[in-house]
Parts: structure tokens; sequence; C-alpha cells
């Protein structure tokens, strides 16, 4: 029950927020807007992964890069055809990328996302897409209906996440293992959360398997700059490596690491929750 009641608080919380930053944020106006003409045009609209979850970590005062939105019945050429005044470009995922009332914005089709069609494959709908993420901190989707309202939030490990802490692999299966990596390691930066075991062994993994050089090369293509130079990822993977066999979490604090024992996932959530 305690679990439950956490969890409910959560998405009560979220869509609290949620519902407060379209409906009073003037930066989020324009979003706001054309969230109500899809939801009335019959397209679908889902919010998706960051956006939702650095509303949740930082209310409104930090703003992720972009707004990833998921739609129910359009395709990625009729999405094209829609947007195309604001220059849409397809993206690595097979979506479309675009700055849309001074955001930039992912947009792509349900069906089409990528982590549905893979060795295990997953039935498309709005609650199974937080099972497509990378990461527990993303997993979370939110649908909305007449008038922009928000009608439900979909969830999988997500609230547990903000609550332990820890940053962990919500689906291992990734098209682009080391931007999932320094993704990695950039989230857990920016959130201050700690750096699960079998996250630590994926990047250690993937650092070995296509190098370094593949992390800063995925950085420039994805973000257009470094943003975690070659020492500064060396530094962090001996971190990682000393934590992970230590079978420990590790935070990975812009000063100095720390570490802090990690128990099974049973026992963090009855701990924490």
């Amino acid at each position: 029950m305690a679990d439950l009641n956490a969890i409910r608080s959560g998405e009560d919380k979220l869509r609290r927020r949620l519902s407060s930053a379209l409906r009073e944020e003037k930066s989020l106006s324009g979003i706001a807007f054309e969230l109500i003409q899809w939801q009335l045009k019959g397209w679908g609209p889902i919010l998706f992964g960051g956006f939702l979850r650095d509303l949740m970590v930082f209310g409104l005062k930090k703003w992720p890069r972009d707004i990833d939105i998921v739609f129910l019945s359009q395709t990625t050429e009729q999405l094209e055809r829609d947007f195309l005044e604001a220059n849409p470009r397809k993206n690595r995922f097979g979506g479309i990328h675009c700055e849309l009332k001074k955001w930039q914005c992912d947009m792509w089709p349900l069906e089409t996302t990528w982590g549905f069609h893979q060795k295990e494959r997953i039935e498309p709908t709005p609650a199974n897409l937080t099972k497509t993420t990378f990461l527990n901190v993303e997993a979370v989707a939110a649908e909305f209906g007449p008038g922009g309202t928000v009608t439900a939030i979909h969830h999988n490990g997500f609230f547990e996440a903000m609550r332990s802490k820890v940053l962990d692999i919500n689906l291992e299966d990734n098209p682009f293992p080391p931007l999932a990596a320094v993704r990695a390691l950039l989230t857990a930066r920016k959130l201050n959360f700690a750096v699960a075991p079998r996250l630590s062994e994926y990047v250690l993994r993937t650092a070995e398997k296509d190098g370094l050089s593949s992390f800063i090369e995925f950085q420039i293509s994805h973000y257009g700059e470094v943003r975690l130079s070659e020492p500064q990822l060396s530094t962090m993977l001996r971190e990682l490596e000393s934590a992970f066999l230590s079978n420990q979490a590790l935070y990975l604090g812009p000063k100095e690491a720390r570490q802090l024992k990690f128990w099974s996932e049973d026992r963090l959530r009855s701990t924490v929750l």
C-alpha cells in the first residue's frame, strides 16, 4: 500500500505541475495551444520522456533542451507535411525534429517507436511507450483530452526512480549504445542521481567495445558540442568500475564521486517509499 500511495502521490504531483506549466508558463503557451489543436484534430498527442522528468525534478526552474511528442494517429510522412513550415528534418530514430514555438521538438508516430519492434516485441500502446526508454527516469508519458487536460499519466518505474534517486536501465536494447551511455552519464550529473551497478556495467562494456572516441563523436552529432571530454570520461569510467566491482551505486557529482551501498530493487523500494 505504501508503494501505491507513493506512486499515486507522484502522479498527482506531476499532473499538477504539468497542468500548471501548460496553463501559466508564458514560454509554453504556444505548445499548450498546439496540444489543444492536435487533440481537436484527433492526432492524440502524448508528451514523453525528458521534459516530464525535468518538470518532476526541477519544477519550472530548469527546462530540457527539447520536447518529445508522440502521436497516436499520424504517420511520419503526415508529420513532415503538417510541420513543413517548421523545416522538419528526419532524426536518427526515424521521427522528425523541428523548432516549434521556439522549442526544439522531436516528434514521431507511436507505432514507429524503436523499442516496440525489437527482439522482445512490445504492443504499441500509450502505456507501453514507457517500456521503451533506455533509462528509468524517462519512462513516463502524459496523454491529453479536450482543452489540453491531462487525462492519463503512464509510467514504468519512473516514480520509484524519483524516490530512490538511482538511475538505472529500463530497456537495454538501444540502437546507439555510445549515445545511450554518454546520455546516462550526463543525466546522472544533471539530476545528481546515483548510477546503479547494472547501468555502470553497460557504460563500461560500451566504452570497451566502441572506445571513448565514439562517446565524443556522438556528443558532437547529438548535442553539437563535447560536454564530457575524454579525460573527464576516463575519470568517470574508473569511478564506475570501482563502484561496479563493489556492487555500489555511484553519484557522479561535478566535484567528486560518492558511493552508496546498492540494495536489491525490492529492498530499495521498501526502504525509500
